[in-house]
């Protein structure tokens, strides 16, 4: 109660008695409460709160606290570039948002602190060597936490161009949810009995828009204000990918929705451009506008890392001692920041987008 009336990043501004302080430190240093079951009750919370709903967009990305350890005697590790030295903990996000846009609450929470930096290539390295298995870790607790609900609900995961590897892409098409994942890399295809090598974009561009929209695009660093005429392909495909470390192939078959800016370019500027990957329906242009207004849902947890770290819960000035104990109190800062999200989006009533229909 008293983190969600007076959010603050250090335990001594969110309680101002010298007993309810020492209760607070009391918690979060308690052997007893572990930090996954403070992260559980919020899920479960999450969740219950999306039953709702049909299916609930999944908004997943990755960030960092950097934390005070002048002295490298936390059990921090490394954030941001090595040569710089900071240090912290790195995370992954995924916060659950209503199909109208309402951020519903925290759907899954990774942590970690980065280790010595691993002098072996990263085509030599198994996926377990990688920070890749960290993404595999938040996909699938948030998948099983669905699984216990009394009501049927579908995630429909957005992932940006990070979740664009081959172990990602897999678990997300095994977890028995949507998906939709911007591209990173003009992948090869598969196409049997092709003479040349076939690729993503080109196959995309080559085939006839189904449709286009006007995107209101406001004003930013590089970026003019403008009325951008996006226009849309679709098309169903089956990636070529290649496991770099064994050499073995694997393939996935997705749709892809293509949506790329045509004719409202200011000049000096580079198109806007989207690839996305899906395993949800394209057969019409409303579901391809769909999967659009879902990727753009993705910016969610991006608002969420922002009230989170800097717009008033200020988690990255905790002076906690030790990384338990930074991660308890980060969770329930975690859950007031998406507190303030779901209370924010109420208060400003936001137009819902023409392409947020659930039929």
């Amino acid at each position: 109660m008293r983190v969600a009336q007076n959010p603050a990043g250090q335990v001594s501004q969110v309680v101002s008695s010298a007993a309810e302080r020492q209760a607070a430190y009391d918690f979060l240093e308690s052997k007893d409460v572990a930090a996954a079951a403070i992260l559980c009750a919020v899920v479960l919370a999450c969740v219950t709160r999306a039953e709702a709903f049909p299916f609930v967009f999944a908004a997943i990305d990755g960030s960092s606290l950097n934390l005070k350890d002048h002295g490298k005697t936390k059990d921090f590790g490394s954030v941001g570039s090595r040569e710089r030295g900071a240090r912290g903990l790195k995370m992954i996000n995924g916060v659950a948002v209503s199909p109208q846009g309402l951020p519903l609450g925290l759907l899954t929470q990774v942590w970690w602190a980065r280790g010595p930096k691993n002098k072996k290539p990263r085509a030599a390295r198994d996926v377990q060597d990688k920070e890749t298995r960290y993404w595999l870790q938040a996909i699938d607790p948030s998948a099983q936490a669905v699984r216990k609900t009394a009501v049927p609900l579908v995630l429909w995961y957005q992932l940006d161009r990070e979740g664009d590897s081959w172990p990602v892409l897999h678990s997300l098409a095994d977890s028995g949810h949507w998906f939709t994942v911007r591209s990173a890399h003009n992948r090869r295809l598969q196409v049997d009995g092709a003479a040349s090598p076939q690729y993503l974009r080109e196959t995309l561009l080559r085939s006839k828009p189904v449709g286009s929209y006007k995107l209101e695009v406001g004003a930013g660093p590089k970026r003019a204000a403008r009325t951008a005429n996006m226009v849309v392909r679709v098309g169903t495909v089956t990636l070529r990918m290649k496991d770099r470390r064994t050499g073995k192939k694997r393939s996935l078959a997705v749709n892809v929705v293509l949506a790329v800016e045509d004719g409202t370019t200011p000049t000096g500027e580079k198109p806007l451009d989207w690839c996305l990957l899906t395993n949800h329906s394209i057969d019409t242009f409303d579901k391809a506008c769909l999967v659009i207004y879902g990727y753009s849902q993705r910016w969610r947890v991006e608002d969420f890392h922002r009230t989170w770290k800097r717009g008033g819960c200020n988690v990255e000035d905790t002076q906690l001692q030790q990384r338990e104990h930074v991660i308890k109190w980060a969770t329930i800062l975690a859950a007031n920041a998406m507190r303030i999200e779901r209370l924010k989006y109420l208060s400003r009533q936001t137009r819902v987008s023409p392409f947020c229909s659930v039929e």
